[in-house]
């Protein structure tokens, strides 16, 4: 008897949430999944654009070591809140898709100003800077595309990044520790 009034109320509740849904403003959601409204940022009050950001490109080293970084947590909530909207458009163009940032007035040379390896980054100058998805960059801590950041620069070449600790070079000729135990991990199959 227990058994069926547990399952009777969780009935209940599944269908007051997921039948009868009509009440949650479903415009309003799939806006968050919507690249082109950009609404997954709005909270995050770091990344709002901002009129007054004032740059020039390309990007130099010297411009953006004077830019006060953004934080690492920051950098993993700007790419957490716009990964399912960047999903979702891998979904409709197949390979990659992108968000370029360059004209948008973000702040997002304070991505850059807070990385570790900024000079290894900058280069020779920054042209060109969006969060990407590929789908042969698997996350490896969930079972789909890894968002990223994609510098392009002046001499036509690219850096990719998804922390602000190692670019995905480095990731590949430094393996620390931690790569080491992930691997182990993820070959075990721990969750």
């Amino acid at each position: 008897n227990e058994h069926f009034v547990f399952e009777s109320r969780w009935q209940y509740v599944w269908q007051e949430v997921h039948v009868n849904s009509t009440w949650l403003p479903q415009d309003f959601l799939i806006g968050y999944r919507d690249l082109r409204e950009e609404r997954f940022w709005q909270n995050i009050e770091e990344w709002k654009a901002d009129e007054a950001f004032q740059y020039s490109l390309p990007l130099l080293d010297d411009d953006v070591a004077r830019t006060p970084g953004l934080g690492s947590r920051v950098m993993e909530d700007i790419a957490m809140n716009c990964q399912p909207a960047l999903l979702a458009e891998l979904e409709v163009c197949g390979d990659y898709a992108e968000i370029d940032l360059t004209e948008s007035r973000r702040p997002w040379p304070r991505i850059l100003a807070a990385h570790e390896k900024r000079r290894q980054i900058v280069g020779p100058g920054v042209v060109r800077f969006a969060f990407a998805v590929d789908q042969d960059k698997i996350s490896p801590y969930q079972e789909c595309a890894q968002v990223y950041c994609v510098a392009e620069r002046t001499d036509g070449s690219t850096v990719t990044f998804s922390s602000s600790h190692r670019t995905h070079i480095d990731i590949g000729n430094e393996i620390t520790r931690k790569d080491r135990v992930l691997a182990f991990r993820l070959a075990a199959g721990w969750e």
